[in-house]
């Protein structure tokens, strides 16, 4: 401790009071040490692989929204007075069930009638046969007989058609996606009033450019993604489009996918990786090397082994394989990323490396 300002000699000739406050001042002022630095952090024991560059089969990504396999609109082929509907919107049909029926009444009498005059006609002409066989009657005779015959029989043929059609069946098997009207409404021949999806495997349909569909070919396997599902399905390529859209030069890819279940849907919308026949050399990383953020942008840790460092990079991910996560951009192969001990870094924290994994 010493006197910095004021030497002890200069202040023995002070008052005593004053003498003793600059020395007591100066006192403190001399004995304040210097705060101590923090103690750096502990490096942090963390686990690292190295980025791995693969050849892997290169893929396009396309988009597009499932379709049933067949979707039939169904209705009736006569007018009248809906009497009956025996389905449900969404309810499972099968081929040749009734959907519905109509007031059959006016159909009916109309066929008893045909039936009346098919009767009468045919007697008539049984009559006439007998005369024209004991030669008492003329060939034009007969011949015309034979043809009010064929036109009773047409009617009653008509008549019992339209008895017939006053039923709607399904043509196919699946599920009924929409029903269009109700008991007592009187409808018009032909208006479309069910449809019906078949049940089994559904396609997807997407559009691929023109400078990608050459590497595509029929029977290529295809990873589908279902959103609404949160789902991945495998499908395969069941045809490619000769001719290309003139508007948007891309082509017409038909990919088909197993139902299992029926927890797919035709209209849901799906993203699809369609294998090609060309290979790309990728890169890729483990998934516990990935991070997220906040705001979900993925990062990874990059280990500098000679300044014993890890330095947090913004990296774009690609598709989930069978070596990883697939790495579109921000990391070079042979660069370290840190699949263990993760959670206690921050950028540029102090590391050490227990080892690498293989």
């Amino acid at each position: 401790m010493h006197c910095s300002r004021f030497r002890f000699s200069s202040c023995m000739n002070l008052p005593l009071p004053v003498a003793a406050a600059l020395l007591a001042v100066a006192a403190l002022s001399g004995c304040q040490s210097k705060p101590e630095p923090a103690p750096p952090e502990p490096p942090v024991p963390v686990l690292t692989r190295a980025v791995q560059s693969q050849q892997q089969t290169r893929t396009i990504a396309v988009s597009g929204a499932l379709e049933a396999d067949k979707t039939v609109d169904v209705g009736f082929l006569i007018g009248g007075r809906v009497s009956r509907v025996n389905v449900e919107e969404g309810g499972p049909v099968r081929a040749g069930q009734v959907l519905a029926s109509l007031d059959a009444g006016s159909y009916q009498f109309a066929l008893s009638a045909a039936n009346a005059t098919l009767a009468r006609a045919q007697d008539e002409y049984g009559r006439l046969k007998l005369m024209y066989d004991r030669g008492s009657l003329t060939p034009s005779d007969l011949e015309a007989a034979a043809t009010a015959v064929a036109q009773a029989r047409a009617q009653q043929q008509q008549a019992a058609k339209n008895v017939r059609d006053g039923q709607v069946r399904a043509p196919i098997s699946g599920r009924l996606a929409r029903r269009g009207t109700d008991p007592g409404e009187i409808i018009g021949p032909g208006t479309p009033l069910f449809t019906i999806v078949s049940g089994g495997p559904l396609t997807m349909r997407a559009a691929v450019p023109e400078a990608e569909v050459g590497a595509l070919r029929p029977g290529l396997p295809a990873r589908v993604i279902v959103p609404a599902l949160d789902s991945a399905f495998t499908g395969r390529v069941e045809s490619i489009g000769t001719v290309a859209d003139a508007a948007s030069r891309t082509y017409a890819v038909k990919i088909t996918l197993p139902n299992p279940g029926n927890r797919l849907r035709p209209g849901m919308v799906a993203e699809a990786s369609l294998a090609t026949t060309g290979t790309a050399q990728v890169l890729a990383v483990p998934g516990e090397a990935i991070v997220r953020d906040a705001d979900q942008l993925t990062y990874v840790y990059v280990a500098d082994a000679q300044r014993k460092r890890a330095y947090r990079q913004r990296v774009q991910v690609g598709d989930v394989t069978g070596q990883g996560i697939q790495i579109t951009s921000g990391l070079r192969a042979g660069q370290l990323v840190v699949i263990g001990g993760q959670q206690r870094l921050r950028d540029g924290a102090a590391i050490t490396l227990t080892s690498s994994a293989r």
